[in-house]
């Protein structure tokens, strides 16, 4: 994944604009952290930070380095209790932090970022419930936090044998029309230039097609460009 989508600009209430270039996730399972931030742009030494706020409140965190792999698939599970079977390319793994402490027991643990069927990115993690911290990390037990103000989803892609470029243009179009939908419901104008575009949630969405489908890549592609230019 592109991580250029953590980059957003934000509108202050004096007019000024501000970049930042993070992103906040959360889950509503039983016994997670409810939220897990990650900033692209730390001050510290891998310049990348996750910081984690407990159901307790507590506020840690971790240094961690981001990387791309091999594309391998693992199994996440949702705030709807759904398990599905997702691609992943891009990595996070947690170092320790400069005062060598652990309190949650997950130096070295590997987390995952990925395209949702949103359009958005979704931080797949440990299950702290069931794979408690300090323990091996199941690949095939991992929770998805949604980026803040998602809903979780079942998946839409049809299958493979079903898929042609309608289908694709349609998914496209779709994730389009959802952000669009909720900026426009959006009424206060600081938080409505903080939040993902029309444009970005399409091109999110064809990257997550294109990594499930690389052999049609030029056919998303095209799905998306029409989706782009109103066709």
């Amino acid at each position: 994944m592109n991580l250029d989508d953590f980059t957003q600009e934000l509108t202050l209430q004096d007019g000024s604009k501000q970049t930042i270039h993070h992103l906040e996730f959360e889950s509503k399972q039983k016994d997670q952290p409810t939220t897990i931030l990650i900033n692209t742009k730390d001050l510290n030494n891998t310049g990348n930070g996750l910081y984690i706020t407990t159901t307790g409140g507590d506020e840690l965190f971790y240094p961690v380095s981001l990387a791309e792999e091999p594309t391998k698939t693992i199994t996440v599970t949702n705030d709807a209790g759904k398990n599905r079977e997702v691609k992943v390319n891009t990595v996070i793994k947690v170092a320790t932090p400069e005062d060598s402490s652990d309190p949650m027991q997950i130096v070295g643990d590997t987390y995952f970022l990925f395209y949702n069927n949103q359009g958005t990115i979704s931080l797949a993690t440990r299950n702290f419930a069931e794979n408690t911290a300090g323990t091996a990390l199941d690949t095939t037990n991992l929770v998805e936090y949604l980026q803040e103000g998602s809903t979780a989803e079942e998946p839409t892609t049809p299958a493979e044998s079903e898929v042609d470029s309608d289908t694709y243009y349609d998914s496209i179009l779709a994730a389009w029309q959802r952000q669009h939908d909720y900026i426009v419901s959006i009424e206060d104008d600081a938080v409505k230039q903080s939040v993902q575009t029309s444009h970005s949630a399409a091109i999110f969405e064809a990257n997550r097609l294109q990594m499930e489908h690389p052999e049609d890549a030029a056919i998303i592609n095209e799905s998306l460009h029409k989706v782009l230019e109103g066709k």
